[in-house]
């Protein structure tokens, strides 16, 4: 466990246990396995195939996954956010959930309040009818198809 945290004074014998305990659990072993043996099995070019706002949460001290492949990640996802945490390692969402939280609440915001300004752009006024591909397809339940 010490491997995954920035600081490992940060591990304790409960987060220890807590580790231990979810390698009990039914299937998990087994799926971990899977996964180890699996290796990596994506095309780092399909990247650039993803057009969605991405935020990418990055521990500066990741042993696992170092921050040079977050820094690839934020060039070759377009319009991506990479937020680096410098002392935190491979969980910080884990290791130091508040400033993770905040980041994540701060584009949610964002998110919301563009999606917000598309609906208004996209749904019909009051008294209008939806748009054709709408109807009939659960998107708009107050106006029959």
């Amino acid at each position: 466990v010490k491997a995954v945290y920035g600081d490992p004074s940060k591990v304790t014998p409960p987060l220890v246990d807590l580790y231990y305990d979810m390698t009990l659990r039914a299937g998990n072993r087994a799926a971990l396995g899977r996964r180890i043996e699996q290796g990596y099995t994506g095309n780092i070019q399909d990247l650039s195939q993803i057009k969605v706002p991405t935020l990418l949460l990055w521990g500066g001290r990741d042993r696992l996954i170092p921050l040079e492949f977050g820094e690839r990640f934020a060039r070759d996802i377009a319009g991506s956010k990479l937020v680096a945490f410098g002392e935190l390692g491979h969980v910080p969402h884990e290791e130091d959930p508040p400033p993770t939280v905040a980041v994540v609440k701060k584009l949610l915001g964002r998110q919301t309040q563009l999606g917000q300004k598309l609906l208004k752009a996209v749904l019909p006024r009051p008294g209008g009818r939806p748009p054709a591909h709408w109807r009939g397809r659960g998107l708009s339940p107050a106006v029959p198809a």
